[in-house]
């Protein structure tokens, strides 16, 4: 008796393991797992609730202009330069930009040079804020 109790047991925990767990979704695009993204040699996964890996390489990151064209922000407003204005820089091989000055209106934007940044090029935007710090005092805003 207490060999059967053990059989029925061991029965029952071999089916309680998970089994491998299929796609939840699977188109010809891509399959969705619980916790994975599949398309076909690229696949997305989740480490943890906040943390993600991908083996994805963009084509898009080797075509950046090293013509750059931004505009500075406080608290998510357009509120550095007039609507169509923007500062640019040409990037060449350096790693840092001249300081920028807050608010101040840059020269118009020249042809894109045609080149490229390399991949994963890391650069350094500086910024002046004098102007910023200036209306604080002033004003208490900005």
């Amino acid at each position: 008796m207490k060999w059967y109790t053990l059989l029925l047991l061991l029965l029952g925990f071999a089916a309680c393991q998970p089994e491998k767990q299929g796609p939840i979704y699977q188109s010809d695009a891509f399959a969705l797992y619980p916790d994975k993204v599949v398309q076909g040699d690229n696949q997305a996964v989740a480490l943890s609730p906040t943390h993600l890996t991908s083996n994805y390489k963009s084509p898009a990151s080797e075509n950046y202009s090293r013509l750059a064209t931004f505009k500075f922000s406080i608290n998510e407003k357009d509120n550095e330069l007039p609507p169509g204005q923007n500062h640019w820089l040409v990037i060449g091989e350096e790693h840092e930009s001249p300081v920028i000055k807050f608010g101040e209106q840059p020269e118009a934007t020249p042809e894109a040079p045609g080149t490229f940044l390399p991949v994963n090029y890391e650069y350094t935007f500086r910024v002046d804020l004098s102007p910023v710090l200036e209306q604080f005092e002033e004003k208490g805003y900005y």
